[in-house]
């Protein structure tokens, strides 16, 4: 075991231990930041892109009048769901709470249809879109966190 006593000596060494909880903390949380935004951003772009399910005509139209029907092929339970009104899109959201989660899926928002999504109904299978994208970059939000946690003990020195 090694003792460090205060003192004029080791005050440098003093603070750095008192610090390095502190700065530890806000590493993580801003690997954290750094992850949701990327797990965001991926799933927007997973979504945005075309998809190979089956395909059928959407009316929309504007306070009330339709407009001429548009083709909308929808996802395949192996793919990202697709997009037809935005409304799931723009409820995907993260949150960090504290240095030990990352909360990554719908925000309160978020249409009843998000939980469907994830999980799936009696006629339609899960599409799973936050648990793909989660493992999809599994190895990116370890490495934003090492990254943070580095620059953390680097900036002590």
């Amino acid at each position: 075991m090694i003792k460090v006593k205060a003192g004029s000596s080791n005050e440098k060494t003093m603070k750095f231990l008192y610090e390095l909880p502190v700065d530890l903390t806000k590493a993580i949380r801003k690997g954290f930041y750094a992850s949701g935004k990327q797990l965001v951003a991926d799933l927007n772009k997973d979504m945005k892109a075309p998809k190979s399910g089956r395909s059928y005509k959407v009316y929309r139209g504007v306070s009330g009048k339709l407009k001429k029907p548009k083709l909308h092929i929808a996802s395949a339970p192996s793919e990202t769901p697709a997009i037809i009104t935005g409304k799931f899109r723009k409820s995907v959201d993260f949150a960090v709470r504290g240095n030990r989660t990352l909360e990554f899926g719908a925000n309160q928002s978020a249409p009843e249809y998000a939980e469907f999504l994830e999980k799936g109904t009696s006629k339609m299978e899960a599409r799973e879109p936050f648990k793909r994208t989660v493992l999809k970059l599994k190895d990116k939000i370890k490495s934003n966190i090492d990254i943070q946690l580095k620059k953390a003990l680097e900036g002590k020195k």
